[in-house]
């Protein structure tokens, strides 16, 4: 009888051991005796795990030992290429098949890979479509053909829309899967996310919500409950700014280069420009020259500027700020002529400038002659 309880408490043992533990077989077409790199997903960052020796067959096998009991990213990558992205759960048996190309993948063993395999596809295509959008609006500018270049804005805005109305169907589709986490990231690249605004904290915090309970120990849900307090706190001082008195001019509230929603309240009670344009214009591009040497003049005395872009092309917005090396406040929503602030400003021509006091009083509006413009500065700074 004793020996008969010994060998269950064994087995207990041994189970409770491999509840961290994953196994992933790669079958690998072509592969000849080549290296995998196996590696994993950490915050920020993706780290190397091991390297998988591949038989002449094209055959590994990998025991993963996962940082904690919840489901991890894991990547298998052939000769720089990545094959598969995979979400591993303790105890899973994972199949990858496919050639040295990633080609012909095929996932068994992990429905969440599976599904994340399924949007990341889809994400693709989108990501693609935006290249060449973007590639032709470019094109548009160059040749001079504004027509076309606003029916190409149109279409980006459009595809960002799309995009992220499939992303919050996902999510509403399967409220405790772990690749809410992949979708709430996805970016069309470095400086424009599909979640940035700041009311799109309430979506984070539905999966927060849903996912936490089940896997509390988690790095993502842990860095997922940080950008929940980020977006709580921007939209916090939204709300305390609706909630004041009412204010000389309207706010505006749009995200920077680094996604950071920034007011135009954060401006009251000092001088400042606030201008609209576009940076498909080379002639607005060269008045941000004047404005810079203005702005490097009176900062010291107070200035600030706060910039507008009302372009859809957000890569080439980030582009030209940052090329120009531009200090002050620049955002911009992506939404085009469709954005709020447009309507705000009662906005129909850009560049649109106006210049505010510390009383926050109109004292000048579209002047782009930088003499004229220095003069009234320099009497609002004082």
């Amino acid at each position: 009888m004793k020996h008969k309880i010994l060998i269950i408490v064994l087995s207990l043992l041994c189970i409770a051991c491999g509840r961290d533990k994953a196994v992933v077989k790669i079958e690998l077409d072509n592969a000849g005796n080549k290296d995998i790199i196996l590696s994993m997903l950490q915050i920020n960052k993706i780290n190397v795990v091991d390297t998988l020796k591949v038989d002449g067959a094209g055959n590994a096998k990998y025991k993963i030992t996962l940082p904690d009991k919840s489901p991890n990213f894991y990547y298998l990558s052939y000769n720089r290429k990545r094959l598969a992205s995979l979400i591993v759960n303790p105890g899973d048996k994972i199949t990858v098949k496919c050639d040295t190309l990633g080609n012909g993948l095929e996932i068994k063993g992990s429905e969440e890979s599976i599904l994340l395999k399924q949007i990341d596809d889809e994400f693709l295509q989108a990501v693609n479509r935006f290249d060449s959008l973007s590639i032709a609006l470019v094109d548009a500018l160059d040749a001079g053909n504004e027509e076309e270049a606003q029916n190409l804005r149109y279409a980006l805005g459009a595809l960002y829309v799309k995009q992220k109305r499939s992303a919050i169907k996902s999510i509403m589709t399967n409220p405790y899967s772990f690749i809410n986490i992949s979708l709430l990231y996805q970016k069309f690249n470095s400086n424009f996310p599909i979640f940035a605004d700041a009311n799109d904290g309430l979506i984070l915090k539905r999966v927060y919500d849903s996912i936490q309970p089940l896997f509390p120990s988690s790095i993502y849900v842990q860095l997922l409950e940080k950008d929940i307090k980020n977006f709580e706190n921007t939209r916090m001082l939204n709300e305390r700014l609706s909630q004041a008195e009412e204010m000389a001019f309207p706010n505006i509230s749009m995200p920077d280069v680094n996604a950071k929603n920034r007011d135009l309240a954060e401006l009251s009670g000092k001088p400042f420009i606030l201008i609209f344009w576009t940076c498909s214009e080379v002639a607005q591009k060269m008045f941000n020259l004047d404005l810079l040497e203005l702005y490097n003049k009176y900062n010291s005395q107070g200035l600030e500027i706060y910039q507008v872009c009302i372009d859809v092309d957000k890569t080439l917005w980030a582009t030209t700020i940052k090329e120009q090396k531009l200090p002050w406040i620049n955002v911009c929503d992506g939404l085009g002529t469709s954005s709020l602030s447009i309507s705000l400003f009662n906005i129909n021509k850009v560049p649109a400038l106006f210049i505010y006091d510390k009383e926050g009083n109109v004292k000048g509006k579209d002047i782009f002659d930088k003499a004229k413009l220095d003069g009234i500065i320099s009497g609002i700074v004082k």
